[in-house]
């Protein structure tokens, strides 16, 4: 059996992008809202509520900086994918409306 051995002498840091929040103030009042990561949530949170909203999220990791902000129950997608948070949304949406 071959084993692949390599050895890294040097590595380097390179940032490809910074997160900066808007920090809007939204007047609207909205039944639902969704979460894609944590820094959306604390942009929106630090200037608007989040009580009284169905509050979703992509994965539990924005699910973790939204239990800081709220009370409000959070569903959450099993995976950090799109097309899972919108079988999310639609299921719980199905039972809200039922």
């Amino acid at each position: 059996m071959n084993s692949f051995r390599y050895k890294i002498s040097a590595t380097k840091k390179v940032t490809v992008y910074e997160t900066e929040e808007l920090n809007p103030e939204i007047s609207e009042k909205y039944h639902a809202i969704v979460f894609f990561s944590p820094s959306g949530v604390r942009s929106f949170a630090k200037n608007n509520s989040l009580e009284n909203m169905v509050v979703f999220s992509i994965g539990e990791t924005t699910s973790k900086e939204l239990r800081k902000h709220t009370k409000s129950e959070i569903f959450t997608s099993k995976k950090n994918t799109l097309s899972n948070l919108l079988l999310v949304i639609r299921d719980v949406l199905k039972i809200i409306q039922s």
